[in-house]
């Protein structure tokens, strides 16, 4: 979502990353947008690696996050974002748009929210985690584990009076 905002914040970090991207891609809608992206990766100076890993099916989904140190979802919007969940389930730093629920991360060290859609708040976000140590991720990591655990008990708690709603109609 919103590759093309990756791609150019990518032109503009000297520091060496590897991108590798995930999900469906459908014939009819996104072959031109998706094909352009990725001429402009290959076009990135050599030092970053761009590859396009497929689809992942939904039970592979976190410990494929696993892996990675940030998930990067410059989203024009989300209505739940429920990949943003499986990254901080994975312990993967999500780097997101402030267009979803979960623009509140920030605040409590659990990943970081760019304001608007330019790609330079974004490639000032990337110059801020890259130089990370592991004792550095590890603190994102508790302090997601901590944003996590209050999230999914305020979403636990609001569940059963909207089922409780949604069968009074």
């Amino acid at each position: 979502k919103n590759l093309e905002t990756v791609i150019e914040a990518l032109a503009h970090i000297s520091t060496p990353v590897t991108l590798d991207i995930y999900g469906p891609l459908s014939e009819n809608k996104d072959a031109g947008y998706f094909a352009s992206c990725m001429e402009q990766a290959h076009a990135l100076s050599k030092q970053h690696r761009v590859e396009y890993r497929g689809v992942v099916s939904a039970d592979r989904v976190i410990s494929v996050l696993s892996q990675y140190h940030v998930l990067f979802l410059p989203t024009r919007g989300e209505n739940f974002g429920h990949i943003i969940l499986e990254a901080l389930q994975a312990g993967c730093v999500p780097l997101i748009s402030d267009k979803t629920p979960w623009s509140d991360m920030d605040r409590e060290g659990a990943g970081v929210v760019v304001q608007g859609d330019h790609y330079k708040g974004y490639v000032t976000a990337l110059e801020r985690m890259i130089p990370k140590n592991e004792s550095e991720w590890e603190a994102y990591r508790s302090a997601m584990n901590r944003y996590l655990d209050r999230k999914l008990t305020l979403i636990n708690q609001i569940d059963p009076y909207t089922e409780l709603l949604g069968t009074a109609n």
